[in-house]
């Protein structure tokens, strides 16, 4: 959590008027929570609140897509006063459409407060995304060494190459796949076309 994440929004849908339902309440959502205080200080979220979002709704962000928050907050004359911190005690929650531009603030040397430590988890209607699991959608929740594997998958596909030593990498390949029957095919496919990009980088010295 030291080091904070860039801007983003967490779907860039081709159609994204069809992933709202017909009462604006979006299909798709992630739920943040802080374990630890999240501040200013140690690294909180950042938002651009929908009321001050130009492509909120919209098709893309267009020219601007590599900058969702000059997207977002106005493109040649962006509003940059209008982003908002949210600071959250530990065990509250910070629920975000997944078109809601965010980041998590990068925590100052000299803060003394406690490391940020959150978890992420995301929603969304089997409609606009496919299941993660083979059987579809669990009415119950799956089994730990589902939930393990799942974990090492996501560990991978969210992996950055300055991020994971080689060695992590590889045994949460080995995790995922002594139980990849479990997970529907494009996962098993994404989680695979990672690991070897990330491979690749790592053999170049990148």
């Amino acid at each position: 959590g030291g080091r904070g994440f860039g801007p983003r929004r967490d779907r860039q849908p081709e159609d994204v008027a069809a992933t709202f339902r017909d009462d604006g309440a979006p299909r798709s959502c992630t739920a943040w929570v802080p374990l630890r205080r999240a501040t200013p200080a140690n690294g909180c979220l950042y938002v651009v609140p929908k009321s001050c979002d130009a492509s909120y709704d919209g098709d893309g962000d267009g020219d601007d897509a590599r900058d969702p928050v000059k997207a977002a907050l106005g493109g040649d004359a962006p509003q940059y006063q209008m982003v908002r911190a949210l600071p959250v005690a530990a065990g509250g929650v910070v629920l975000l459409s997944h078109r809601v531009v965010h980041w998590g603030g990068a925590a100052a040397k000299d803060h003394g407060e406690a490391p940020r430590v959150a978890l992420s988890m995301a929603f969304a209607d089997p409609d606009v995304e496919p299941a993660l699991f083979a059987d579809g959608v669990p009415t119950t929740p799956p089994p730990l060494d589902a939930r393990v594997a799942l974990a090492a998958a996501q560990q991978i596909v969210y992996a950055k190459s300055d991020a994971r030593r080689p060695h992590d990498l590889a045994l949460f390949h080995r995790i995922f796949r002594a139980r990849a029957e479990l997970f529907a095919p494009w996962l098993r496919a994404k989680v695979s076309e990672r690991f070897q990009w990330m491979e690749f980088v790592r053999k170049r010295g990148g």
